[in-house]
């Protein structure tokens, strides 16, 4: 693999498998930069020792200080902040350069398109996101409960971002498939890992495959998502929470 620094063009569909500077690793502990705040709005005392409550993202993915880094390491710090706060269309090579403080050959030698940026983007989201949603999940020892923690997180999350959403979906907004299949075979790839990972939760809380319940609990979490950006408000989290639950006890 290329290591930083290095100037041989990636293919746009080899994903990204590296670590990003600030970033730590192992399953239970989520990505850096993350912040303790106390229990979610709406529900206060749901989680009351400091063990239980939420870690969660200051801002998923975005580093402040980035002065130490190489250049692809800038570029794609910038670019993280921008395609997530701004979105993929309304940013511009030009801007992602200036704020990196970079010259635009060396964009070049990193990110041979835009595209390939956006795919960067992608991977590096992939892995920061589950590895905090998975630390985050997996610090209850009760499988049983472990379904109720994917909403909890959720709701510290969403929060967290001001309500900005999952990166994939917004990408996928932005690249119809016609005209960005290969982006949107990584936001496919993203959301089929999520699936398989809820349907393990669900395998393990009911002692056994249950892919219909898992694939509703799946589609509760992804609508929970959506109108919880659209509103502003975790009111679709709980709901979602409560159908789950009575899906798994049902």
């Amino acid at each position: 693999m290329q290591p930083p620094g290095g100037t041989v063009p990636r293919r746009p569909d080899a994903p990204i498998r590296r670590r990003f500077p600030g970033m730590q690793s192992g399953r239970d502990t989520p990505a850096a930069h993350f912040m303790e705040p106390g229990p979610p709005q709406g529900r206060s005392g749901h989680l009351n020792s400091l063990t239980d409550r939420p870690v969660c993202f200051n801002y998923i993915g975005m580093r402040t200080n980035l002065r130490h880094d190489g250049p692809e390491e800038r570029l794609l710090g910038v670019a993280d902040r921008l395609f997530y706060e701004q979105g993929y269309v309304r940013t511009g090579i030009n801007q992602i350069i200036a704020e990196a403080g970079v010259a635009k050959a060396s964009f070049y030698d990193h990110f041979p398109s835009k595209e390939h940026l956006a795919l960067a983007y992608l991977d590096k989201r992939h892995q920061e996101w589950f590895d905090s949603l998975r630390g985050f999940v997996e610090n209850e020892a009760n499988p049983k409960k472990r379904i109720s923690r994917l909403f909890d997180y959720l709701e510290t999350w969403l929060a967290a971002v001001n309500f900005r959403g999952c990166a994939f979906l917004n990408m996928a907004s932005e690249f119809p498939p016609a005209t960005g299949p290969t982006v949107r075979a990584r936001i496919v790839q993203h959301k089929a890992e999520l699936r398989t990972y809820i349907r393990q939760l669900v395998a393990q809380a009911r002692g056994g495959p249950a892919k219909g319940i898992a694939d509703a609990v799946l589609v509760l979490f992804e609508g929970a998502i959506i109108e919880t950006q659209v509103t502003a408000d975790p009111w679709p989290i709980a709901a979602a929470r409560t159908a789950s639950i009575r899906l798994l006890t049902g």
